[in-house]
């Protein structure tokens, strides 16, 4: 994607700005030629405060008729509020990042063909998103190279069929939050046991960043990896006996299983 490409955004919140942050640092946009829309005079300043030289104008502003992605980044329930009066630019592809938004929903609302769902996730911020991506029929092939791109530029893209993009969004859409939930209960153990809080949080940190690093870079089963470090009647097998007496795996289940199931239900 070149850099003189203009990108949109209805919404200004903490998606788009991580987006937004993403395409700049990894060289997909110039900030000038990002652009966001939003009520919120907040939202609106924070997004220009985050993405130096990006523009941001209130609701009802049409976006410039160049503009090539327009993506759609606000919370589901206020969706119609967002969109009331728009007018996309005529050669734009609407990509929406809603929750539970399907295609056909997004082509109605937009009065649009050429519409793309991604569910990326919060680390785009950083360029390591995970995102899943499904296009309406549509979309041609340039539009799907395009957007493709543009997120393969903040992370990993993964092309899925529509009905399994809210088993995107309950895995690695919700994911991080309940990463950072393991690290946090990581650092109070660690408290607990005697280390310091930032000592404990250095350590867990790391340790969850290497884990997974370790398993990216190996190409091996979680299990694998887990058995190798695990020596019989040792300390890491007595550590994971109580993770399954206390039913982790089946904790982490239900949980990536019921923000699915929401995002399923948002969409009805």
């Amino acid at each position: 994607m070149s850099a003189k490409n203009i990108i949109g955004f209805i919404g200004a919140g903490q998606m788009a700005m991580a987006m937004a942050r993403g395409f700049v640092s990894s060289g997909q946009s110039n900030p000038e030629r990002i652009f966001a829309v939003d009520p919120d005079v907040e939202a609106r300043t924070r997004f220009t405060t985050a993405v130096p030289g990006a523009k941001s104008f209130e609701q009802g502003t049409e976006l410039p008729g160049e503009c090539r992605v327009l993506i759609l980044a606000v919370k589901p329930h206020i969706v119609e509020v967002a969109l009331k009066g728009f007018k996309p630019p005529p050669n734009s592809c609407i990509v929406s990042v809603v929750a539970g938004l399907s295609l056909k929903s997004l082509q109605m609302k937009t009065r649009q063909e050429r519409v793309i769902r991604a569910m990326p996730n919060t680390p785009a911020l950083i360029g390591e998103a995970a995102t899943g991506l499904c296009s309406s029929d549509a979309a041609t092939v340039e539009d799907k190279q395009l957007v493709s791109s543009l997120f393969e530029s903040i992370g990993l893209v993964i092309e899925i069929d529509e009905p399994l993009l809210d088993s995107v969004t309950g895995l690695s859409g919700s994911g991080p939050a309940f990463v950072f939930r393991f690290i946090e209960a990581m650092i109070e153990a660690g408290v607990l046991n005697g280390l310091s809080r930032d000592q404990s949080r250095k350590l867990a940190v790391q340790t969850v960043f290497g884990a997974a690093r370790m398993m990216q870079d190996s190409g091996d089963h979680p299990r694998v990896l887990a058995d190798r470090v695990t020596s019989p009647m040792g300390t890491t097998a007595h550590g994971l006996r109580e993770l399954d007496e206390r039913g982790f795996a089946a904790s982490v289940i239900a949980a990536v299983t019921s923000a699915a199931t929401r995002a399923r239900d948002l969409g009805k």
